[in-house]
This record gives C-alpha cells, sequence and structure tokens, in this order.
C-alpha cells in the first residue's frame, strides 16, 4: 500500500530497495568484510498486515479487494509476505520478528459501542483477520524448510491485547476501550494509561509492555529475542 488520501505510507517492497541500497551502498564502506556476518546477527522486527485490512479490505473503507473471502485476503498477504521474506534473507537477514494480527474487531475502530464503558469487540471483523494469525506460523515453517539459515518468531499480537485487557491494573493500562487520540484537537492528557493511541494503533505504553515482554518473555515464540540473539544463523 503507498496511501490514502491524507497520508502517504512506504510500501515493504520501496522499505526493502531502501535496505538493498543502505546494503550494497552505505554499509560495505562502514563494515568491509564484516558485513555479511553484521547482517546475520542482526534482529530484524517486521510489522505487517494491519493496515492493509484497515484501508484495502475491511469495511468501512471497503477497499480494491474487499470482494474477496477472507482466507483468500489473508493467504494474498501471507504468500506476498513471503516472497520478501526470502528477499531479505538475499540481502543477508536471518533472525526476523513477525507480528499475527491483534483483534481489530475489539478496536475502537471496528468495535461495536453498544455501552460507552466497555468496548464491545465485532466479532465479525476478528473473524475476518483471523486466518492471518493462523496462517503466518505455517507459512514460516515451509520458508525455514527453504531458507536454512533463517530464524523466524512471532510476536503474539492476540495474546498481548488480550493479556492487557485483562490485567489493566498491572500494567497501569487502566483504558482499554478508548484511543487517546481521536483527531488534531482531541487528545488524552494521560497516554500511558491508554491501551489505544488512535483508532487502531496502540500506545508507547503498551508497546512498552509488548517489547519487554518479546525480550525476555514468552508473547514472542519459538524464540523470544534474547534466545534468537543467542540462536546460530547456521
Amino acid at each position: 500500500m503507498e496511501g490514502t488520501e491524507n497520508t502517504t505510507y512506504w510500501s515493504f517492497d520501496r522499505r526493502i530497495g531502501l535496505f538493498n541500497e543502505t546494503v550494497k551502498t552505505y554499509l560495505p564502506n562502514l563494515l568491509a568484510e564484516r558485513l555479511m556476518d553484521h547482517l546475520a546477527h542482526s534482529t530484524f522486527l517486521i510489522s505487517f498486515g494491519i493496515e492493509d485490512y484497515v484501508w484495502n479490505y475491511l469495511p468501512p473503507s471497503n477497499g480494491t479487494l474487499s470482494h474477496l473471502t477472507p482466507d483468500i485476503f489473508a493467504e494474498l498477504l501471507i504468500d506476498g509476505l513471503a516472497v520478501r521474506l526470502a528477499a531479505l534473507y538475499k540481502l543477508g537477514a536471518r533472525k526476523m520478528v513477525l507480528n499475527n494480527l491483534w483483534p481489530m474487531g475489539c478496536t475502537p475502530a471496528f468495535a461495536n459501542p453498544s455501552d460507552p464503558t466497555v468496548l464491545c469487540c465485532n466479532e465479525s471483523i476478528n473473524k475476518m483477520v483471523r486466518p492471518f494469525s493462523e496462517g503466518l506460523p505455517s507459512i514460516l515453517n515451509q520458508l525455514k524448510s527453504n531458507l536454512s539459515e533463517a530464524n523466524f518468531s512471532v510476536l503474539n499480537d492476540l495474546q498481548f491485547v488480550a493479556n492487557l485487557k485483562s490485567n489493566p491494573n498491572k500494567y497501569g493500562i487502566t483504558n482499554t476501550v478508548d484511543p487517546c487520540f481521536k483527531n488534531d484537537t482531541s487528545r488524552c492528557d494521560s497516554p500511558d494509561q491508554y491501551l489505544y493511541w488512535d483508532w487502531v494503533q496502540t500506545t508507547e505504553a503498551a508497546n512498552h509492555v509488548l517489547a519487554i515482554n518479546c525480550f525476555n518473555g514468552t508473547i514472542c515464540s519459538p524464540k523470544n529475542i534474547i534466545e534468537l540473539v543467542g540462536a546460530s544463523s547456521s
């Protein structure tokens, strides 16, 4: 996706192109013969899929691919992701962490606000995005069989959101219903207490909880980042 009416995004292909330019043009001057070893020991965090669903598939935007079934749309995304992961591997990436999708039907953008104090999840939306999360581990296993030095881990956004919602006092994130940032003139006073920054994305405070758990907890599997860093790429 290149962008929307008011926002421009860099597509995954463009980002890979820029990474390719960096690897081939700039890093050799800094790392010389250590370049490939440096890349093999680096950990790549790849966030993928959320904007594709929001702008190209889910109502009310009903993008150009909204006519596809949930299974077919997820397959299209996952197959495209696999091609691009192979491209990153060819450039030297070996250790990669990828997210599945949190329950989009529970975000402020898509939830059913039957009670303004309780976020009632839209299960029809959750059902539409579920095939992506279900299909991701399988395609990573297939890639691993072809890319022998690759190590993949899945960041479980589904578990992450469920954990925050069920333990608000543990993390200090007490508002799991409203977006902190609603528009240019409406912003909450205490974003650290909010799960959602805007109508879909999570706050820095929530992401901090996620990052710590991915580094040394169990939300990233089969290896957390500490384990992934120590894993052999050969």
